[in-house]
């Protein structure tokens, strides 16, 4: 090993450093934009009442769905 290379732990602690960094980024631009977006769709009733149906909809899809692989 030359004394020019850094250390394997040193190593994963940068890149570890480096990956929460950009998911913070990531995560924070996500909020941000949905939340501009939820304010723009919130303002119509027909919307609110849309969003209400689809989200419904896609819990009980998902306990369809978890049912079926419960009992198979």
């Amino acid at each position: 090993m030359s004394e020019n290379t850094t250390s394997i732990s040193i190593q994963l602690l940068v890149l570890g450093i480096i990956y929460t960094l950009i998911t913070l980024l990531c995560d924070t631009f996500i909020a941000i934009t949905s939340g501009k977006i939820s304010k723009k769709i919130s303002v119509k009733q027909s919307a609110v009442n849309w969003q209400d149906k689809l989200a419904g909809s896609i819990m009980f899809l998902l306990a369809v769905f978890m049912a079926a692989e419960t009992l198979s």
